[in-house]
């Protein structure tokens, strides 16, 4: 029961009442918004030109946008998916936000806008890497730059290192259920269905370009396991700068035995395992275990 100063003035679910545009009404609020779905109030942007651009995503970036807010420094985000959790946030917040459609690639468009709206700041040196990946497929190569920025290495430099690293960011992965692929058109409904049937697990991995393709199907999920075992086996490279992270679409199980056969390969190389992000995790479902290493193609 919502009751304002006239007395009641709606009687609803939380769903039909915690709605952005009447929680604003309700509390008279002229400054400010109220994000529905995360709950949560987001002060006024910060005014002025951007003077600092923000690369976030995954979540990443909301703390950064909150940060610069409260101390009054207006600020540019991008490039940003609407589906992404940094958007609604950004949109609150940023001065500017670059964006682009949901679940779709970033275009050379709003890449130009980023880097004209960053080349505001000639005294700062920005440059982009494309992973070529999500999840791990990024995160390897942002823990890789945080070593050189540790190491004291020129950032020129870094970017560069960084830029040679997308080609040996190797990306396996499998799934449980061909559905989601198919809600989001990556296989047809006939593929999924028959797949289903059958126990056939595909066997996935980003090439070259960025892709998402196949490079097998097996029957089963241990030996889709072992599939992805054997591509870790055939591509590593072994030395100190090998590090490898598991992703999975709530299965920590299996996420454990794909790190147990692992370390029977290489048992010192270190093994992060963690959920997979919700973004691309969307696309492929509960059950999606994937593994990311470094190797001599992806």
């Amino acid at each position: 029961v919502c009751v304002t100063r006239d007395g009641v003035d709606r009687c609803d679910t939380p769903e039909n009442v915690f709605r952005d545009d009447y929680i604003r009404r309700l509390y008279g609020m002229e400054k400010g918004s109220y994000n529905a779905l995360y709950g949560c109030l987001e002060m006024e942007p910060a005014v002025g030109a951007p003077q600092v651009f923000v690369i976030g995503g995954g979540g990443s970036g909301i703390p950064v946008y909150r940060w610069l807010q409260r101390s009054g420094v207006p600020f540019a985000a991008g490039v940003l998916p609407r589906s992404d959790l940094d958007w609604p946030v950004a949109k609150a917040l940023a001065a500017r936000v670059i964006e682009v459609p949901s679940f779709d690639a970033v275009d050379e468009e709003s890449v130009r806008g980023a880097m004209e709206l960053m080349e505001t700041y000639p005294d700062r040196f920005v440059h982009i890497v494309d992973s070529k990946g999500c999840g791990f497929g990024t995160g390897l190569l942002a823990v890789r730059a945080a070593e050189l920025s540790r190491q004291g290495v020129d950032a020129r430099d870094a970017a560069g290192i960084l830029d040679e690293e997308v080609a040996h960011s190797c990306q396996y992965f499998t799934v449980d259920d061909l559905n989601f692929l198919k809600r989001t058109g990556r296989v047809s409904g006939v593929t999924a269905t028959i797949a289903t049937v059958l126990n056939i697990k595909p066997i996935l991995y980003g090439d070259a370009e960025g892709h998402i393709v196949s490079c097998g199907k097996v029957r089963g999920r241990k030996a889709a396991i072992s599939a992805i075992v054997k591509k870790y086996e055939e591509k590593r490279i072994d030395g100190p700068e090998q590090k490898i992270c598991i992703s999975h679409g709530d299965c920590l199980e299996d996420a454990e035995t794909l790190a147990e056969l692992v370390r029977g390969i290489t048992p010192d190389v270190p093994i992060t395992i963690c959920p997979h992000e919700p973004v691309s995790g969307a696309h492929v479902g509960p059950g999606m275990l994937s593994l990311f290493f470094r190797g001599t193609e992806r």
